[in-house]
């Protein structure tokens, strides 16, 4: 049997650690952000320790997967005075919120909650008329 010694000897900041069973695992008070860094490369060497003194170097590439985890924030809209003669079907405002996260997550569509009777809204460019 032989006995084998891990190490890595290329990761980004120390994000990682090896055990002595070769399982690799995110190292003790690191973490993953998808939004920074989506993917990482991690070179692992292991050396046979017995007389032979072989090595073996392997490029292992963790993909990290993004989670829905940013609340969309709102632009601040300024008070929006409208007059009682306003034709129906004019555009009143628009309100415009951003997400921070990548992909689909980060995608902000719009819902009106009151005044369905009165008011009309895009849920996909934040128009009210």
């Amino acid at each position: 049997t032989a006995n084998l010694i891990f190490n890595i000897t290329k990761t980004k900041n120390g994000t990682f650690s090896i055990d002595s069973s070769g399982n690799i695992q995110l190292a003790a008070g690191k973490r993953l952000d998808y939004e920074s860094t989506s993917q990482y490369t991690v070179e692992v060497t292991c050396a046979d320790t017995s007389s032979s003194g072989l090595t073996a170097t392997a490029q292992v590439t963790v993909n990290v997967l993004g989670v829905n985890e940013h609340h969309p924030v709102f632009v601040p809209q300024p008070f929006v005075p409208v007059s009682e003669l306003t034709a129906v079907g004019t555009t009143l405002a628009t309100v415009t919120a951003s997400d921070a996260d990548d992909g689909s997550d980060g995608q902000v569509t719009y819902k009106l909650i009151n005044f369905l009777d009165t008011f009309a809204l895009d849920r996909d460019s934040g128009e009210i008329v």
